[in-house]
């Protein structure tokens, strides 16, 4: 099996069907959606790998609609193999698409990171930097290692240097991390979103972390005035903003905690193993339009 130097492709439940370009009937194709490409570089790296597997004769790779269709000989290689090639380092993540969805995303409307950044957003760095824009879950445990380990170094290394803009926007798909989000938009009332950002993924380990009792214990525990934020929770203020988030992150093709960076979605494990690679590519300005 083939190795390289940026990810493993993971594929699937595979759809394929019958190819216009047959020989003697044996030529099938695979569509498939690839993230994490972030230049052309990926695309030579992915063809030149998976070409050189026995039974594979053809990849075409839409760099903008992050999307591949791979053609192959049935009688030589079988779904399943395509499906168990490791052929980079866990570096891109793949799904399988039918035909009717990988041609939807051939032409698509061009998104900005920029575009979406509102005035009520918490929002690290200067303005004039790059935008990274973390749609996020105080549920979602990957994003608490994340914010544990990797976002002080994301925030020294650029947000202080003024080369990145940080800026946060909720993800909440259900009526406890609304309650979440919520609670964490009543202290950005009191200019302490962050701080209290902080300790939601602290104690998110702890037993009922989201009951009211304890949302408001976290409050007192950084200052913040307790009558105005419990009537601030009551009043449920923030559900406008919050909703609006969850469909703009809808919009961009996001369901689940993701960044939005270098005008691609990139997950929170992505992120995380390679936050310098993707952050400097955006900066240097590869790909700086997302197309969805």
């Amino acid at each position: 099996m083939i190795g390289g130097s940026y990810a493993i492709l993971s594929f699937n439940n595979i759809k394929s069907k019958p190819s216009n370009d047959v020989l003697d009937g044996s030529i099938e194709t695979s569509y498939l959606k690839v993230r994490g490409m972030t230049c052309p570089t990926c695309v030579t790296t992915i063809k030149k790998a998976l070409l050189s597997e026995e039974g594979i004769k053809e990849i075409n790779i839409n760099l903008e609609a992050e999307t591949a269709e791979v053609k192959y000989i049935s009688g030589l290689i079988n779904p399943e193999d395509i499906i168990s090639l490791k052929i980079f380092t866990s570096y891109y993540d793949a799904e399988i698409l039918l035909e009717e969805e990988f041609n939807k995303f051939q032409i698509k409307p061009v998104f900005k990171a920029e575009d979406f950044v509102d005035s009520s957003d918490p929002i690290l760095g200067s303005k004039d930097a790059t935008t990274l824009i973390v749609f996020e879950d105080f549920n979602c445990k990957e994003c608490k290692e994340f914010n544990e380990k990797i976002k002080p170094k994301i925030i020294k290394e650029f947000v202080d240097n003024g080369k990145l803009r940080y800026v946060f926007k909720d993800f909440a798909p259900n009526p406890d991390s609304i309650n979440l989000a919520l609670a964490a938009r009543c202290a950005q009332q009191q200019n302490k979103f962050w701080e209290y950002h902080k300790l939601l993924f602290k104690n998110q380990d702890k037993e009922n972390f989201g009951s009211k009792e304890n949302l408001v214990s976290y409050a007192d525990e950084i200052g913040i005035d307790i009558e105005k934020f419990e009537n601030c929770i009551i009043n449920r203020e923030y559900v406008f903003e919050i909703v609006n988030n969850l469909k703009t992150a809808e919009k961009i093709g996001i369901n689940a905690s993701s960044f939005f960076v270098n005008g691609k979605v990139e997950s929170i494990k992505r992120m995380s193993l390679y936050y310098e690679h993707i952050i400097e590519d955006a900066i240097a300005g590869f790909g700086d339009e997302h197309e969805h």
